[in-house]
């Protein structure tokens, strides 16, 4: 017990200190996060036209990532807070930190990891370098390998009015990768021979007046761009799109976990609880659907529909509602003999109320655990179908559009098939521990 608290001490100080560490990494970002919002406060009182043009679904997406790890950062504090001042505690978060040390060391790393991916989704604004699918000079920036530097520059915009921008759009161009900025050049290696600029990209040679290129008083703005991740065949920044497609992997997982829940999870109570003719027809209707191979299913909807997320999302909760099903159901049948379900039947409870207040709330832990393991399942599908060309299509980032994209350079372009695997690897290792240490802690005798 003691070994285990220490442990979870570790990994609560350790996931903190984290947080904290990519706050202060990101601090500009944030800083200029609190200024774009005060600024749109301003706009919005005294300008409203202005306010609407301004406010896009981007701008919404990059002021949300900002207060939600102002979130998690206050949050991280107060933890440290807890370890290391006591007279600090906030009493709700005092509890909170509480019961989480004394939880088992495999539900919290997955919960650490599976909140670890939440973070990334959402706060993929700030986290990335890039726009997922930019992607500019291709002969300079194609196939580079991790920690490639890329120098580039950036033009002038010749109409004097496109330089008029109000501060909302300047400070907007300076904080948020989503915007794709077409000015830059990117360029394999220059020379400055008077007030020309000689470049090369790739083996290409230009030459071109430095005055068509931004400048400041000690001369050309050079700037360079370091690829952590490396690229891909067409010159997209690696990192960023893995960054992204954490979001459709776990946006998809969970679509297709609730559609699993809802229609398993539905069947399943009806048949254990009602029993007879019925339980016996909705029976055979899972063995049916046990039988069908999910990637015929999911070529049939593509073939009969056309391919969509939205098919994507139905198709993979319905390759996987019948485990759902016989687990709810055998869970129901168990219950159902239970002597208190007995005499509420006795006392003329309706049979909705005990289904709903009784059997559901005794019999629904398994079926959650049942769900965290399916979460990672689909992940994976997901990710398979991706690569097989059936899932999400291009140019949306995904975990498996990425392997794919290596797969024809993975004797010269590594990264991208080891990246995207590893992302991969971590995601379902995360939900497979939780599982893993809610199936223990539910049924400890098993283990």
């Amino acid at each position: 017990m003691k070994n285990n608290l220490r442990k979870n001490r570790i990994l609560l100080r350790s996931f903190f200190s984290l947080i904290i560490l990519f706050s202060i990494w990101n601090i500009a970002e944030l800083i200029s996060g609190f200024h774009l919002v005060g600024l749109f406060i301003l706009e919005l009182f005294s300008d409203f036209g202005s306010f609407k043009r301004e406010l896009d679904v981007h701008t919404l997406d990059f002021l949300f990532a900002v207060v939600v790890t102002s979130i998690f950062l206050m949050m991280s504090v107060l933890g440290l807070l807890y370890f290391y001042v006591p007279g600090t505690r906030v009493p709700i978060l005092w509890k909170f930190f509480n019961w989480s040390e004394r939880l088992s060391f495999q539900i919290l790393l997955g919960s650490f990891l599976i909140a670890a991916l939440i973070f990334t989704a959402i706060n993929s604004p700030i986290i990335s370098t890039h726009e997922p699918n930019y992607y500019k000079d291709i002969i300079v920036t194609k196939l580079l390998p991790p920690g490639s530097k890329i120098h580039y520059v950036e033009r002038t915009i010749e109409n004097n009015s496109a330089n008029k921008l109000t501060s909302i759009q300047n400070l907007k161009k300076n904080v948020m990768h989503q915007i794709q900025d077409e000015s830059k050049l990117f360029i394999t290696s220059f020379n400055i021979s008077g007030d020309q600029l000689i470049y090369l990209q790739g083996f290409r040679k230009y030459t071109e007046p430095i005055s068509h290129f931004k400048i400041d008083g000690t001369g050309l703005i050079i700037n360079e761009k370091i690829f952590y991740l490396g690229s891909d065949d067409f010159g997209r920044d690696v990192f960023s799109r893995l960054i992204y497609s954490t979001r459709m992997s776990l946006m998809i997982g969970l679509l297709s976990v609730l559609v699993s829940l809802l229609l398993g999870g539905l069947i399943g109570y009806s048949a254990g609880f009602y029993g007879g003719v019925l339980d016996t027809i909705l029976m055979r209707i899972v063995d049916f659907f046990f039988s069908v191979p999910i990637l015929f299913l999911i070529v049939f909807l593509i073939a009969m529909f056309g391919n969509s997320l939205f098919l994507l999302i139905l198709a993979l909760g319905l390759g996987g509602w019948m485990s759902i099903a016989r687990l709810a159901r055998a869970e129901t049948i168990s219950c159902k003999k239970k002597e208190f379900i007995e005499s509420l039947k006795l006392t003329g409870q309706t049979n909705y109320k005990i289904l709903t207040k009784h059997i559901l709330p005794n019999t629904i832990s398994p079926l959650i655990v049942a769900l965290v393991l399916q979460f990672g399942n689909v992940i994976m599908a997901e990710s398979a179908l991706s690569f097989l060309g059936l899932g999400v299509q291009p140019p949306t980032p995904t975990w498996g559009s990425i392997i794919k994209s290596g797969y024809d350079f993975i004797s010269s372009a590594w990264w991208l098939t080891t990246f995207g695997g590893l992302a991969i690897v971590i995601s379902v290792l995360s939900f497979n521990l939780l599982a893993e240490g809610m199936t223990s802690r539910l049924n400890p005798t098993k283990h």
